[in-house]
This record gives C-alpha cells, sequence and structure tokens, in this order.
C-alpha cells in the first residue's frame, strides 16, 4: 500500500514561516492533502514534469517555454509569468501553470527580466514565432513583486494581453500614470487576483481597519504602508474599472457582509465558497462589459505568502474563456460551440435521495473526446444548506459506444426528487442544488463544459418499480393506487397515504411519486430496509363534505383501504405483525388508524387536519388507535394545516389514556435552521420531509411489531 511522505524539509519549514503572519503555523498548514500538494509546489522540479518539454532561450535577458510533449499545431492561449531579474526563471515554475502546459491546456512562457516591459513584449514577439499561440489570448501573471509587474505591464500594454492574474499582492496603480489608466479601461481586461488570509503582507481583508487590522508579520509588526485599506480599496475600484464592472463606494465595501466577502474585504455580485483539496476558497466574483463575471478575487484559507497549489487552475478556469478582438482592440468572452447535443445524469439511490454516479454527453458529429482525460475536468457542486461548494472530482472517462462520452463521478445528492431541505442531523454533503462542470480544454473550437441546465433527468429507476393498480370490490369504495412488490416473503409492509388534493387526475400534485414515493423504493433505502410499499390517489376530488357526511365518506375509504392493505400482504406472504401507516395531511388518516386497529403496527400522523370540519366529529377515531404506537409532527407556522389540530389531537390521547404516542413540533426557528422558509405559507406544510430524512425515525418505525 503507497504510503505518504510526510518528511518536510527544514528549508521548506524556515521559507513557510518567513512568507506567513505572525499567527500562522507551518506545519500546520502542509497537513493533508493540499499540504501535500503545496509542499510539491514548493519544490517543483519541471524536468521531472511527465508530458513537458522545456526549450530555453537567450535572448533579451533569457526566457523558457513550457510546451506538452504531444506537441500540435492547433493554436493554444499562452500565460506568461514575470518575475525580475533577480530571480532564477526556474522559480517562476512555482506559479502552477507549467503543470497546466504539461496537459495541453496552455504554453507558459517565463521571462527572466519580467520588470521590463520592453523584453516582456520582446519575448511575446519571439514566442509567437516560434510556438503556435493564439495571439488572442495572451495573459500575464506573476506573484509579490512579479504581480505588480504584470498588473503594472498590462496596464500600459492592454493591447497585447487578454487578461491579468495577480498572486500574493494587490496593485493599485501607483506606477501608472492616468493616460495608461484610461486606455486600459478602454479596451477592458480579465482580471483575477488571488491571495492567502495569512500572507505575510496582509492582502486580504481589503477593507482592514485599526478595529480589525491585519495580522502582524512574522518580521515586522505593520503591514506595508502600501497596502492599507484606503490603497487596496482604490484599487479594487480600479480594476473594477478595467475589467468593466460597477464601482463602489467605502461603505459597500464594508458593511453587510458575506463570510467569504469580510475574507476577502470587500462586496461582490457574486460570492461563494469553493472547497478545493479540502480546503476553503472564498471567492467573488464582478460582472463585466456582457452581464457575467469578468473580476474574480480568491482567498486561500490559511493560504501564506506564497503560491497555492489552487492558484494556476483557479485563475485558468476563469481567464480562459477571454480573447482580445483583434480587429476592434476590446475584451471579448470565447462562446465556443457546445460539444454535445444533451446531458443525462446516471443516478442511484441513497436512503436520504438520488445520487449521481455518472454523466453521459450526447455527443455533436463533429465532437472528438480521444484526448480528454479526467484531470481536464472539475466539478463544483453547489449545496442549499449553506452557501458553499464543494470541488468533485471526475474518476473516469470512456466511450461506451459512438457518439457517447460517459464521465464517471465521485457521488453527491442531487436535487431531483429531494426537498432542499431534505438532509438534517449533520449529515454531510447537503443536498446539491446546482453545478458547475468544467472541462480545461477545448477541441476543434468546441467546448465540453456543463451545468445542471444543461441535464437532462430521466426518470429514475426507482419509479418505474411502481404499478398502477385499481382497488374495485362489491361493497367499497374504488380507487387507484400503486404498489412496489420486493422480492421475498415475510417482508413488512409500508402504506403511504399523501392526503386529500392527491387524486390521480391532478397532472400537477401526484405526490406520492415525490420524494417519500422515490426514498421508499430507492436501492439504498431498500438495502437497509427491504418493504412492500402501497400508496394510494385520493378518490374524492377535492375536500369531503363537511361533519357526519365527511366522515362516512372517507370511513368508507378507509375500510377500503385496510381492506387493500390486508389482502396485499396476505397475497406476498408479508409480515402480517409489521404493517406501517405514514399519513400526511388530510384524507382521513384517523379513520384510517380505526379501519385498521387490528391491522397497523405502528403509525406516522404528520400535519395533519384532524378536526377538519371544527366540529369535534372526529374525535371518537382517536379511541381506536390506543394500542397503535404513534408518532406525531407538525409545523409551528404550517398554514394549510394549523398545527392547533395536532395539539388538539395529542390532548384527547392523552385524555382518553394513550400510553405510547411522541408529539414533535417544528419551530420557526428550526425550519429556519434547516433551510424552510417559515414566509413562504406552502413551504411551512412541507415538514414531514424533515420526518423521512431522519434515520432515528425509520429505525423507531421499523422496531415496532403487533403482537398477533
Amino acid at each position: 500500500m503507497e504510503t505518504r511522505n510526510r518528511t518536510i524539509p527544514e528549508e521548506t519549514v524556515t521559507f513557510l514561516k518567513g512568507v506567513g503572519n505572525s499567527s500562522f503555523d507551518p506545519l500546520k498548514y502542509l497537513e493533508g492533502t493540499f499540504g501535500d500538494r503545496q509542499r510539491e509546489l514548493l519544490e517543483i522540479d519541471a524536468e521531472k514534469l511527465s508530458a513537458l518539454r522545456i526549450e530555453e532561450h537567450e535572448e533579451l535577458g533569457g526566457w523558457t517555454a513550457y510546451l506538452s510533449q504531444e506537441r500540435g499545431e492547433e493554436p493554444l492561449p499562452a500565460v506568461v509569468g514575470v518575475y525580475n531579474h533577480t530571480v532564477p526563471r526556474k522559480d517562476m515554475e512555482k506559479l502552477g501553470f507549467a503543470s497546466l502546459a504539461a496537459r495541453g491546456r496552455l504554453i507558459h512562457i517565463t521571462v527572466g527580466d519580467g520588470n521590463n516591459l520592453e523584453a516582456v513584449s520582446g519575448v511575446i514577439a519571439l514566442a509567437l514565432k516560434r510556438y503556435p499561440i493564439d495571439r488572442s489570448r495572451v495573459f500575464i501573471a506573476g506573484h509579490s513583486f512579479g504581480a505588480s509587474a504584470a498588473a503594472r505591464h498590462a496596464i500600459r500594454r492592454p493591447e497585447l494581453f487578454a487578461g491579468v492574474c495577480m498572486l500574493g499582492t494587490q496593485y493599485y496603480g501607483a506606477d501608472s500614470t492616468r493616460e495608461d489608466l484610461e486606455h486600459a479601461e478602454e479596451l477592458g481586461l480579465a482580471v483575477v487576483m488571488i491571495s492567502g488570509t495569512n500572507e505575510v503582507n496582509g492582502v486580504f481583508p481589503m477593507n482592514r481597519d485599526p478595529e480589525r487590522p491585519a495580522p502582524p508579520r512574522v518580521s515586522a509588526d505593520a503591514t506595508p504602508p502600501y497596502l492599507s485599506a484606503e490603497n487596496c480599496l482604490y484599487g479594487l475600484n480600479l480594476w473594477r474599472k478595467i475589467a468593466g464592472c460597477a464601482v463602489r463606494a467605502r461603505e459597500e465595501d464594508t458593511e453587510n457582509l458575506s463570510k467569504a466577502e469580510q475574507a476577502i474585504g470587500a462586496h461582490f455580485d457574486k460570492i461563494k465558497t469553493r472547497e478545493l483539496l479540502a480546503r476553503e476558497h472564498y471567492i467573488g466574483e464582478e460582472n463585466g462589459f456582457d452581464g457575467s463575471p469578468s473580476l474574480r478575487c480568491a482567498a486561500v484559507s490559511g493560504g501564506p505568502h506564497c503560491v497555492a497549489p489552487t492558484a494556476a487552475p483557479l485563475a485558468w478556469e476563469f481567464l480562459k474563456s477571454f480573447y482580445r478582438d483583434e480587429t476592434t482592440g476590446k475584451l471579448r468572452r470565447l462562446a465556443p460551440e457546445k460539444a454535445y447535443h444533451r446531458v443525462v445524469a446516471e443516478t442511484s439511490f441513497s436512503p436520504l435521495g438520488q445520487t449521481v454516479t455518472a454523466f453521459l454527453l450526447e455527443l455533436k458529429e463533429a465532437a472528438d473526446p480521444s484526448e480528454l482525460s479526467p484531470e481536464d475536468y472539475s466539478i463544483c457542486a453547489y449545496t442549499d444548506m449553506k452557501p458553499a461548494a464543494r470541488e468533485m472530482r471526475v474518476l473516469g472517462i470512456e466511450c461506451p459506444k459512438p457518439g457517447i462520452l460517459k464521465l464517471w463521478t465521485e457521488e453527491f445528492l442531487l436535487d431531483a426528487r429531494v426537498p432542499q431541505y431534505g438532509l438534517v442531523n449533520g449529515h454531510p454533503g447537503s443536498v446539491t442544488r446546482g453545478f458547475e462542470v468544467t472541462c480545461s480544454r477545448e477541441i476543434n473550437g468546441m467546448s465540453f463544459d456543463f451545468s445542471r441546465a444543461d441535464v437532462t433527468a430521466e426518470n429514475p429507476g426507482a419509479i418505474r418499480q411502481y404499478l398502477p393498480k385499481r382497488f374495485e370490490r362489491e361493497g367499497m369504495m374504488g380507487f387507484d393506487y400503486v404498489e412496489c412488490r420486493q422480492k421475498g416473503e415475510n417482508l413488512p409492509v409500508v402504506f403511504y397515504s399523501v392526503g386529500s388534493g392527491a387524486d390521480n387526475n391532478a397532472e400537477n400534485n401526484r405526490q406520492i411519486l415525490n420524494y417519500p414515493g422515490y426514498l421508499l423504493a430507492s436501492e439504498g433505502f431498500q438495502a437497509v430496509y427491504p418493504c412492500h410499499v402501497l400508496a394510494p390517489w385520493f378518490p374524492m376530488p377535492g375536500h369531503p363534505p363537511q361533519g357526519e357526511e365527511g366522515n362516512a365518506q372517507m370511513e368508507a375509504y378507509a375500510r377500503s383501504t385496510a381492506a387493500m392493505v390486508r389482502s396485499f400482504a396476505e397475497e406476498t406472504g408479508a409480515d402480517l405483525s409489521r404493517v406501517y401507516f405514514i399519513g400526511t395531511g388530510g384524507g382521513a388518516l384517523y379513520q384510517h388508524l380505526a379501519a385498521g386497529k387490528d391491522l397497523y403496527a405502528a403509525a406516522a400522523m404528520m400535519t395533519s387536519v384532524f378536526d377538519f370540519f371544527n366540529d369535534g366529529s372526529e374525535i371518537k377515531y382517536l379511541r381506536e388507535t390506543l394500542k397503535i404506537p404513534l408518532y406525531i409532527s407538525h409545523a409551528q407556522s404550517d398554514y394549510p394545516c394549523p398545527v392547533r389540530r395536532s395539539r388538539l389531537a395529542c390532548e384527547k390521547l392523552r385524555e382518553f389514556g394513550h400510553k405510547n404516542f411522541t408529539y414533535y413540533e417544528y419551530s420557526d426557528a428550526e425550519l429556519s435552521r434547516l433551510g424552510i422558509d417559515t414566509d413562504n405559507l406552502a413551504g411551512t406544510h412541507d415538514s414531514p420531509n424533515l420526518n423521512l430524512a431522519k434515520p432515528e425515525f425509520w429505525r423507531w418505525l421499523f422496531a415496532q411489531k403487533r403482537k398477533q
């Protein structure tokens, strides 16, 4: 078994300590996958990178080209890395772009005298003659002093570059003229700034003030004056203008900021937290000339004043879509043709929802995926429970048949049949509400990127297990229902009743095929709790008539369902001591239990409309339930079915001497914490899904057994 080499050279620790502020712990920083990758980048030797060709040149103070070994003739974008002549060009490999060049994503050029604009522009001219570089897609990047040089060059000669990447510093135009700035604003630039939260220079937060200063440096207790909040916020607005974004007043960049915005120290049009290599990255983006982001700021949690291993990929995934229009000179965004007709998510099931295991891309005829590898893809899956995102991996790529590209992925829960509040009790990962799938490579001008909006959902396998049926028996009320039979004898039976309003003619209201139906029939749930499932559609459209007439109709319906459940259990050889009832809303919940008092081993009554007629005529049914273990729940702010109805049922059950029932009431605060908008009147009625997502609820239900 492969083991991690945890030996950390002393010089690496010494270096990191010197580039971190006083709260920075180098050894802690190097823990885990992120630390391993950081150490590899600090110790990188590009000659050891597989598939990378390095060509040294001596003109103009010396420069180096990094290219893929499999060099093609198709023009590639280029990233020019700069510093100054005192820094060996080999150290520029630590920007991280050499690794991207090895994968054929770009050509990386490093300039020995990177502080000299004439040398940089001269090297670019030579590189354009010698290598297949897309002239409209040249970008400039640097770290620390090199980042300032890159920014100054980009502002001075924006026509040379489509974008600029500043790592570990923030340039605020100190060495640029007003004419330079106006020219850069006119042509536009894509802008990326990435720094660590433990930078020795304290770049972030940009809006710090005497009450919230940057952590002191190791070597000096004062942040460099050029990185004052005044300069940083002025510089941010400078770059906003150059990227075609709106500027903001000081108040906007200091007040009512989210956690991610506080880490960066400014307000943004789009803000997200992404977990990359198990470390949080706070990312803010501003919308530019075409209404989509053209400026990105990213704060790497715990990062010191060195290039983070995630910096180059983060910068490149943003910059790669920009180009300089050679006719107008303006910044533009690429709109490559999609390489696919549609994408289908392959799913499996777990006890808590639908899980994506792979994506199938139906490719267009001109698309050629043969050059793609898993490393070309990344997936950012956004969750609903907090404004966060988690980076997923593509584990494998295959073409199962011509015209189909299959991406095997790390599993994650999808929102297709799971409510946004469907995961509770600290279950990891929450529910995915959307994702962006980014492919670093374009082939023949075609993009393999896609997002949640591109995915065509197909009916998952679980729903196909349900068979539509009709119950008809002389002297009884007929109704439509579905059944899900499992193989095996002596299995329990779950009878799930949605309630009134879920009739078979309501195309938009077939709730039994929503989350509970998918959950109960899913492979994951059945692996833990194998059972048969029955679910009826309510046979009376709308609501039954008031009082005794309505009770009589619902009694008839309840007797019919009890007869159907009993005959089904006998036919399938089910365990008659383990027949369970789950009901929500209306639809004769307590009438069901009264009719099945010698049938049901336990029952869950959720958001009940008990005493719907407000005349007490339903109270009599409670006396019939005294031997059935009950789990009753309701939401405090349930609007369609007021909570007083479940409270009244519990009050009467106690009065009648019921010894085995539990009542749980969701407060507004708990609903809000679990993602339910308590101002949404319909949403407050969805608390049953919270119960169904609780493993302890199912443990309680299936532990009940009726004495024969």
